[in-house]
């Protein structure tokens, strides 16, 4: 794989957590910015384009093209982030969030890009066995809708299944645009080895979340990447080798404290030199 940089929204969220719907302009310039500071050319930006965290101000199509051209001048590839899918013992609440998903998956064909990533709600009345099975059964559903719109789909697995879980649910579903988000830090939470799961992962990854932790009073802290525990070269090197399309590795940092700027620029600064790991 080639391994691109990209930002994730999520990263200003102390910043723009209560006003994703007017944060869009300021949030292309900071990474434009970063973009500009650190000579990454692609660059990506993930943008929330549905649900909750939806920075579009405008949804028609003319809005959108003004957005893609935008993007494109800056050089700028976007990372579209669609909404929710439900994973819930109600099949007409999983039928309705797919139903939501159809109108952003059609925003991310207009921005003329292939990679959708989409967030995962799983309800508590589940087993594990039959969240699997409905999993399954809902992505596979929604990687049709998907494909209509020549998109490939992935979520991060955040407190929801297992690694094996997860493998065997994208398995089953036996759709080829169905992939993985490969949080690396999400895993350290859930008591998994980032750098075994990325390379049971590897062969299918469409996406990279980039981030670092380090533990304290019970708490995993985030922090900008390479001063945590997190072993980021790693990673980053099983990543490169695996064969396979370029990936967008989108840094993110979730602070609870601190200046969400200056910390992405650390995170800029640690990971330019890792990328030179390139095939």
């Amino acid at each position: 794989m080639i391994l691109l940089p990209s930002v994730l929204n999520w990263s200003y969220h102390r910043s723009y957590g209560d006003a994703w719907s007017t944060s869009l302009n300021e949030y292309i310039a900071k990474v434009a910015n970063l973009a500009r500071k650190f000579g990454f050319a692609p660059m990506g930006i993930n943008i929330g384009t549905g649900g909750e965290q939806n920075q579009l101000p405008r949804r028609d199509h003319n809005y959108v093209a003004e957005l893609r051209k935008k993007l494109e001048d800056l050089g700028l590839t976007p990372i579209p982030i669609i909404g929710t899918l439900q994973i819930h013992a109600d099949a007409a609440v999983v039928a309705k969030s797919i139903e939501a998903l159809k109108p952003t998956l059609e925003i991310s064909s207009w921005l003329g890009i292939e990679v959708s990533t989409y967030n995962l709600s799983l309800h508590g009345r589940l087993t594990k066995e039959k969240a699997v099975r409905v999993y399954a059964e809902a992505v596979a559903r929604l990687a049709d809708v998907a494909a209509t719109f020549g998109q490939r789909i992935c979520t991060e697995n955040y407190n929801h299944f297992t690694s094996d879980e997860l493998l065997l649910a994208i398995e089953r579903c036996g759709k080829n645009n169905v992939g993985f988000l490969n949080d690396i830090g999400n895993w350290l939470l859930l008591g998994e080895d980032p750098v075994s799961v990325t390379r049971k992962l590897a062969y299918r990854t469409f996406h990279v979340h980039v981030k670092d932790y380090h533990l304290q009073d019970g708490v995993w802290r985030s922090v900008p990447l390479g001063q945590g525990i997190i072993d980021i070269p790693s990673i980053l090197e099983i990543l490169a080798k695996t064969p396979g399309d370029a990936v967008f590795l989108a840094l993110e940092t979730d602070l609870d404290e601190g200046d969400e700027n200056q910390a992405l620029v650390e995170s800029a600064a640690y990971i330019k030199p890792l990328l030179r790991l390139n095939p």
